[in-house]
This record gives structure tokens, C-alpha cells and sequence, in this order.
């Protein structure tokens, strides 16, 4: 049993941290890694970064590489619930991107509960298969109900200065060490970007070190 914990940055705004959150879940399972879920606003990072990704609700896609990045990534999506076995509905414009602030918050919230990692794949199973609007209070409320929370309760919870500042306190701490997106992933004094990383996370957790594999891998 290994003690170092997995910390994963998480957004429910981000596709491939829908898929990541299995992933590394699995992982942690199998390899009996202990996993620490870390809420990452995208939104607010973005925001407070400066940084685009040159698609609006507004205007769509702004060019025709943008158009065939975007066509590529739905294929990719595709590719990857296939791979991974799991049901995926992307959400499209308007309610792709959506706000995921008061679902992270709550997710803080239901830790007190012990239900944070229950709620984190209710919320994903919420918006990226059934495409319900988790920026919407009664679809997180629907979520509480399904899981048996007292929702009144936990909406309460998120909306509370000392939730508000965890957030944006995990946010702060996630630029700090490096994270820029989301899914990230830390182990020790590594950090990991993107889903299909994982395999570099597993050479670490298991070798302690990134394993020379030489350029026949996939053979």
C-alpha cells in the first residue's frame, strides 16, 4: 500500500477530465494509491490568466483550423469512450461550456459528508451523458436528492465564505505548483497534464522513475 497520495485537478467544465476521472480512479485502485480530489476552476483560471480558448458561445468556432481542431476532438471523444467503455454525451453550444463553480463548491462541500468522490461522478455523469445543466441549483439539487444528501443542506454549504475561499484557495494552490489545466495530476514533486499521461504516472508510482521502453512500445 503505497501512502503518497495521487492529487487530481479536476473541473466538470472539461471533457477530458470526465474521462481522466475514471482513469486515475481505476489506477489508484489498482495500484492501492490513495487519491485526493482537487477542485480546479477552469472558468476563474482562465479568467484570471488572461487566457482564451478562442471558442464562444457567441461566435463558434473563429477559423477553419479551429473547425478542424474541434471535429478532430469530437472523433477523439468518441475514440476514448469507446476505448474506456463509458457512456459520453457532449454537450453542444449553449450548454457546452457551462459554469461548474457551485458543483465544485459543492463537491467541498460533501466531503464534510463523505461523499465527495459520490458526488464528483454524479455531476459528470449529470452533464457529460445526460446532459443536464450543472450550473443549474435544481439539477444539483436533483444530484443531492439522488445521492441521499439533504441538498437544502449542501446548496447551503457551497454558497458559505469559508467553501467560497477553499475553492479559489485550491485554484491558487494548483497555479502555484504549476497547473494550468485540467486534469492535472501531482505525485510527490512530479506533475502530469492530460489523460493520456497516466501511463507516465504509473512508471513513477510503480518504478519511481519514468521506464526506458525504447520506440517499439505499442508493438
Amino acid at each position: 500500500m503505497h501512502t503518497l497520495p495521487v492529487e487530481c485537478l479536476f473541473d466538470f467544465s472539461s471533457n477530458n477530465a470526465y474521462f481522466a476521472a475514471h482513469m486515475v480512479r481505476a489506477l489508484c485502485e489498482r495500484l492501492k494509491v490513495p487519491l485526493r480530489w482537487m477542485p480546479f476552476n477552469l472558468g476563474a483560471i482562465f479568467k484570471s490568466t488572461g487566457f482564451s480558448i478562442g471558442y464562444t458561445q457567441a461566435a463558434g468556432p473563429q477559423n477553419e483550423a479551429l473547425c478542424n481542431r474541434m471535429r478532430y476532438l469530437a472523433e477523439d471523444h468518441r475514440r476514448w469512450a469507446k476505448r474506456l467503455g463509458l457512456p459520453f454525451n457532449h454537450p453542444r453550444v449553449p450548454l457546452f461550456p457551462t459554469s461548474s463553480k457551485k458543483a465544485l463548491r459543492c463537491s467541498i462541500a460533501a466531503r464534510a459528508h463523505g461523499k465527495e468522490e459520490h458526488w464528483i461522478f454524479a455531476v459528470y455523469d449529470a452533464y457529460w451523458v445526460h446532459n443536464r445543466d450543472v450550473a443549474e441549483v435544481d439539477v444539483l439539487e436533483d444530484i443531492a436528492d439522488e445521492l441521499g444528501m439533504d441538498a437544502r443542506r449542501l446548496l447551503e454549504e457551497q454558497d458559505s465564505p469559508a467553501v467560497r475561499e477553499m475553492l479559489i484557495a485550491a485554484g491558487s494552490e494548483g497555479l502555484e505548483r504549476g497547473a494550468f489545466g485540467s486534469p492535472t495530476f501531482f505525485y510527490g514533486g512530479e506533475m502530469f497534464w492530460g489523460k493520456d499521461r497516466l501511463t507516465f504516472l504509473e512508471d513513477l508510482i510503480v518504478a519511481g522513475e519514468i521506464r526506458t521502453r525504447g520506440v517499439d512500445i505499442i508493438r
